[in-house]
């Protein structure tokens, strides 16, 4: 009777553990990876080692690429949090875009950061701080 305890307890304690991930639950892989994608973009930013005009670039390759992985623009059975992870990276890719064609950088900037880390955020990843 002690080991059918012991062996229940055991399979309990694996599945808790099993079941703690960092990865969000509702988000399939290819959206994930592509948020972790879009930070690690911005990160780059941030630490200036590339410009707004590379963001915008690998923004856009990244989009893409969720379109022929997942054809999310039709918009079929997105979960919310892939609709809001779509609308940050389309956000990041369009605020890069106004820091290398308008004058307002510091503020196109300001909206980078807060769009990292609300990715952050929504994959359950660190926020960064200024």
């Amino acid at each position: 009777m002690k080991k059918i305890v012991v062996v229940i307890i055991c399979v309990l304690l694996l599945n808790i553990l099993l079941s703690c991930s960092n990865e969000p639950t509702g988000i399939r892989d290819e959206f994930y990876n592509a948020g972790l994608e879009a930070m690690n973009i911005a990160d780059k930013f941030l630490d200036m080692e590339i410009i707004a005009y590379e963001v915008f670039i690998k923004g856009t390759d990244l989009i893409n690429k969720l379109d022929a992985a997942s054809g999310f623009s039709k918009f079929d059975n997105l979960s919310k949090k892939e609709n809001l992870i779509m609308s940050l990276i389309f956000d990041l890719t369009l605020d890069s875009y106004f820091i290398s064609e308008s004058s307002t950088q510091e503020e196109s900037y300001e909206k980078i950061f807060g769009t990292r880390n609300e990715l952050a955020g929504l994959l359950g990843q660190e926020t960064r701080d200024e």
